[in-house]
């Protein structure tokens, strides 16, 4: 303050800069859009494994938050592998499956959703990767 008990005036510029600053943060408000994650993307390791029957292997998920792990289709009505879970980091793969004269190839995904937000109205980026399991004889 001045002696006249007047505001200087520098402290009312501030005072008025500050003011038009709330102002203009109150209309705008304060919503934002959150862009895609594009470059989501996991991993699972070892990528590729040779098993015999009865052979496990440990699989492990990394670069995502929670992983659902599944087994790719086969053209045979016999089971090849079962998996310890279907969900977490780390799986284990167990063969089932004692091929006769050639080596079979059983993929296993690993699957991670990215969520933009806490409700359901939010976007969510997807990502999977896959390991080759080779049954050999």
């Amino acid at each position: 303050m001045n002696r006249h008990n007047w505001p200087s005036p520098v402290a009312a510029l501030a005072a008025t800069l500050c003011a038009v600053c709330i102002a203009s943060l109150a209309s705008v408000g304060c919503d934002y859009d959150i862009e895609p994650a594009d470059d989501f993307a996991i991993e699972v390791e070892p990528q590729t494994v040779r098993l015999k029957e009865g052979q496990s292997q440990t699989f492990t998920a990394s670069g995502g938050l929670t992983y659902r792990w599944e087994l790719s289709e086969t053209t045979s009505t016999q089971r090849w592998g079962i998996l310890s879970a279907n969900v977490g980091r780390s799986v284990t793969y167990t063969s089932v499956h004692a091929p006769v004269a050639t080596t079979n190839i059983h993929v296993i995904r690993a699957s991670s959703i990215l969520s933009e937000g806490g409700d359901t109205n939010t976007a969510s980026t997807t990502a999977s990767a896959e390991a080759y399991i080779f049954l050999v004889p």
